[in-house]
């Protein structure tokens, strides 16, 4: 209503946990997963301040926002569109207009300059979305051969090879990661796991005791606005 539009959109990298209980508050929704070379999204995440975990955690919860779109594009096929970050900040305008045919939305020059929105859309307080207020840029891509330690580009690549093989990520052939770090990684990557199975157990059984159903499909006021 702010911006007079007939849809609204969310981000929050953590929503590829929860898609099971998106897609049943709103049977409609169309999910956009930006997919980043993992090496450059562990680079990423070391440098922000929020992010508490170590390395483990940043390559177990990439291997995990793969593995839960994988099985959400088995289960709602058409519901979820990928788009590659470095064909996106390479060349917007080619992305965009994919990501736009595949939405069902008119593609608007605007979508590919960000600088011009984030100064309204986009907090202050985000300092960590700064990059939202300057033009696409592919200098972060390969970030990581500076700001990674070699053990942690190698356990990316030797956990994450089938993974990134089959997303088109090349491995840079930097060796197989120590028995240790794997271990450690393996460890990591089962409590991240279980706890999620422990959530989805609890969240069955609470979908029981809900009175009636939740879905929350888009009014015909709604859909009208937006010429559906």
């Amino acid at each position: 209503e702010r911006f007079d539009r007939p849809r609204w959109g969310d981000k929050r990298p953590n929503y590829h946990s929860h898609i099971d209980v998106i897609m049943r508050l709103f049977p409609d929704a169309q999910i956009v997963h930006v997919v980043r070379d993992p090496r450059d999204c562990v680079a990423s995440l070391k440098r922000m301040k929020w992010w508490k975990l170590d390395s483990y955690h940043a390559v177990s919860a990439w291997a995990q926002s793969i593995d839960h779109t994988d099985a959400a594009q088995r289960r709602w096929p058409g519901a979820l569109t990928r788009v590659r970050y470095e064909r996106l900040v390479a060349d917007p305008e080619t992305e965009l207009r994919a990501l736009c045919a595949a939405l069902g939305e008119e593609y608007d020059p605007a979508m590919a300059e960000p600088e011009r929105v984030a100064p309204v859309a986009v907090p202050e307080r985000k300092h960590w979305h700064g990059n939202t207020r300057l033009s696409p840029t592919t200098r972060r891509v390969g970030s990581w051969r500076t700001e990674l330690e070699p053990w942690e580009a190698a356990l990316c690549e030797t956990v994450l090879a089938g993974r990134m093989r089959n997303l088109g990520y090349e491995l840079d052939g930097t060796g197989r990661a120590a028995l240790g770090h794997v271990a450690r990684y393996a460890a990591v990557d089962s409590a991240r796991r279980l706890y999620r199975r422990k959530r989805l157990l609890q969240d069955r059984w609470d979908r029981r005791r809900e009175p009636n159903p939740v879905a929350a499909l888009l009014t015909q006021g709604q859909r009208s606005h937006a010429r559906l």
